[in-house]
């Protein structure tokens, strides 16, 4: 009998066979019913000491911060949209960037009210600035691990945050469906990770 140590994993079953030797399959990978967790907060205008520490740490704009991120004043936290591709919210991400009344909460909590792939899009804003070069090619969907890069990256071409480093076939799938050209840009220490999922998967996203 066997259970992944991987909470995300979830597979689970029986094997029959010789110990320390692959058996026979007797059930695995139960499905598991998808089960919501609903952010149920009160989403606040940023207050402007945080949107200035956001343009500070991150070099984001003022009208990106606001357009895109919430506050929860009861755990001073910031509240992130996880939008789908056709702009339908998924859920919320609450990121403690600074110190929080509740030090026992981890950096990013998740509330995923949809059982869709736990994927944000940021796309790409519809004019050229400093920020935004014109030269930009908004074709391209760049994919990285945490929002705060997504929305960053927006401000150049399209963007999508795994909220995380988890690729899957139906998140892959789903990548595949928005954009040909597809750059997976994981953060440095999991280089080799990204390089495992673009040969894995590329199958299903031959132009990753």
């Amino acid at each position: 009998v066997y259970v992944c140590h991987r909470v995300k994993c979830k597979k689970e079953g029986r094997t029959e066979g010789v110990p320390g030797h692959y058996g026979k399959e007797l059930y695995g990978n139960r499905p598991v019913e998808f089960v919501p967790r609903v952010y149920s907060g009160a989403i606040e205008e940023l207050p402007d000491e945080i949107v200035t520490y956001l343009g500070d740490k991150y070099g984001l704009r003022p009208e990106a911060c606001r357009g895109h991120i919430g506050w929860d004043a009861h755990s001073k936290r910031t509240v992130w949209q996880v939008v789908g591709p056709n702009g339908a919210i998924r859920g919320y991400e609450l990121r403690n960037l600074r110190s929080s009344e509740r030090e026992d909460w981890p950096i990013s909590v998740p509330f995923r009210h949809s059982p869709s792939p736990w994927i944000g899009y940021y796309p790409h804003p519809a004019y050229a600035n400093e920020h935004s070069p014109a030269e930009s090619d908004p074709s391209c969907l760049i994919v990285v691990e945490d929002v705060i890069s997504a929305l960053k990256v927006s401000e150049y071409t399209n963007s999508a945050s795994l909220i995380g480093t988890s690729l899957t076939v139906e998140k892959a799938t789903e990548l595949r469906q928005r954009r040909d050209i597809i750059l997976l840009a994981l953060d440095r220490d999991a280089t080799e990770k990204a390089q495992y999922m673009i040969q894995r998967y590329a199958f299903i996203m031959p132009g990753v």
